[in-house]
């Protein structure tokens, strides 16, 4: 409703809901004089969609969405809905109103069981697999990449705010590589390289090379790394060559973190908790993290652990310790336990919004979605 509109009509888009039986979304703006002629518009004003036949009213509009991930341009959003109605018992009504002016899509409820049930029912039986793999929706486009002066040159800062201001970088083997174009920071490119050198990538090329993907990982986990950086007065510390960060203890014998959790409630969460003798150690949560890609998908793997630390609830015990203190604990984690955990850990590094960029305004822009990825599959009745 938002890209598609005619923001050149006054008229409001509207949601209208009729309890028991449909939601009808009507939006100004008529069909294309080429796309409503394609589709056979009925003289009741109904039409059917065909699976890419569109035409983009609103272009910077669709493509702010587009970058984002919220939609394609494909000329599949209308079909899809009349594809996946059917599937869970409801079905999909498309109409043109009276001389063109808008469109509206009625969405008829799924079937139920008897007329007195107000909740209706899917027609297939579902499971949900829930992932630990928080998904980019965005990566950057390009990828920037300058020959060093020396392999050994290591990155320099004139001051804390540069550091801060400037685009992430990494220099493995004698190049510095970022998603920002190098070419608009001279200053900071020649003290390191040759700005003439510069060479510019498209990301999809780019991660063809084994080496080059090991070095976008990298990137992109730097990214990562600095997002971690924000949670330090909570005591999260990144162990950044382990690919682990577990919570320190701030003060007292616990670390409490205050989240809102998945139903919306203010709740507390003891991240750091005494343990042993007289509190001589300490139990800190904490995660492993991994970027990798599944599929089409790249994502942040989200391991939950625990760390083993001394009485100053900073310094972890021996391997030794750790492994016979990790064991008895997590034997008591069951299916329900880690789900908690992931949904701590996506509330609280998500800070109750859905998506973040990682990136730093230099056309980086890196979205991370705070929504771990799933899957909704058919139950197998016949499976042993």
């Amino acid at each position: 409703m938002l890209v598609h509109r005619d923001y050149e009509s006054a008229e409001f888009s509207k949601i209208e809901h009729e309890p028991g039986e449909s939601l009808m979304f009507s939006n100004p703006g008529g069909l294309p004089e080429r796309i409503k002629n394609k589709l056979k518009v009925q003289p009741d004003g109904t039409f059917e969609p065909i699976r890419g036949e569109s035409e983009c009213r609103n272009a910077i509009v669709a493509d702010i969405f587009f970058g984002i991930s919220q939609i394609d341009k494909a000329g599949s959003g209308l079909t899809d809905v009349q594809v996946l109605m059917p599937k869970h018992g409801g079905r999909a009504e498309f109409i043109c109103q009276q001389d063109n002016v808008g469109i509206s899509v009625r969405l008829w409820q799924a079937e139920q069981k008897a007329p007195k049930d107000k909740v209706a029912i899917r027609r297939t039986d579902t499971e949900i697999y829930i992932t630990n793999l928080l998904p980019f929706k965005a990566i950057p486009r390009k990828v920037y990449r300058m020959p060093l002066r020396t392999p050994k040159t290591k990155l320099q800062f004139e001051t804390d705010d540069e550091k801060g201001c400037l685009p992430v970088c990494i220099a493995p083997q004698g190049w510095l590589i970022s998603f920002g174009d190098l070419r608009r920071a001279p200053a900071f490119a020649r003290r390191h390289g040759s700005v003439d050198l510069i060479k510019e990538w498209d990301t999809s090329e780019f991660i063809e090379d084994p080496d080059r993907r090991r070095h976008f990982v990298w990137l992109v986990g730097r990214h990562w790394g600095f997002f971690l950086e924000r949670f330090k007065e909570d005591g999260l510390w990144d162990d950044f060559r382990k690919k682990r960060a577990f919570f320190h203890l701030v003060k007292g014998d616990a670390n409490t973190i205050s989240y809102v959790s998945r139903m919306g409630r203010h709740v507390s969460r003891d991240v750091v908790k005494a343990r042993g003798e007289n509190g001589k150690e300490h139990e800190n949560e904490g995660i492993y993290y991994q970027i990798v890609q599944m599929s089409d998908e790249w994502a942040v793997q989200l391991k939950p652990t625990y760390v083993f630390t001394k009485s100053d609830g900073k310094t972890p015990l021996p391997a030794h310790f750790q492994t016979n203190r990790a064991t008895r604990r997590f034997k008591f984690d069951r299916n329900k336990s880690v789900d908690d955990d992931l949904t701590f850990w996506s509330k609280y590094l998500g800070r109750e919004g859905e998506v973040i960029n990682l990136g730093r305004g230099w056309e980086d822009d890196l979205i991370l979605e705070f929504k771990f990825l799933f899957a909704e599959l058919p139950t197998d009745k016949h499976a042993s």
